[in-house]
């Protein structure tokens, strides 16, 4: 069995001590465009996202913060995953930066699985 990685509490809630982040997913390469559009091709699909999630959730790495209303795989990768493992990830709703606004569509705050 794997050892789990440690966690913390922040406003009550128990969090993994390290984020699965989205950049990487979502097409943020802080690069160039061509870079982030070659991720958004990679990531088009739940497929690709799966995997990643897979590994983090084995080492108890379960929070994830990012801008979930900009890739629909990225939802659907979450929920596929959950439903595989039972279990829900913990879901950080990223301010957009270009909006002033907080991203993630429909109510997904933080959770702990």
């Amino acid at each position: 069995m794997n050892e789990l990685f440690p966690r913390t509490t922040v406003g009550g809630i128990s969090l993994s001590r390290m984020l699965i982040g989205t950049n990487w997913i979502l097409g943020w390469s802080h690069t160039s465009p061509s870079a982030d559009a070659q991720i958004k091709e990679t990531h088009r699909t739940p497929a690709t996202i799966e995997p990643m999630l897979e590994v983090a959730l084995d080492h108890g790495v379960d929070s994830i913060m990012g801008l979930f209303n900009t890739n629909p795989a990225l939802n659907q990768a979450i929920a596929n995953v959950e439903q595989r493992r039972g279990k829900k990830n913990s879901h950080h709703r990223h301010a957009d930066p270009q909006h002033g606004r907080h991203g993630g569509g429909p109510a997904r705050g933080l959770r702990d699985i």
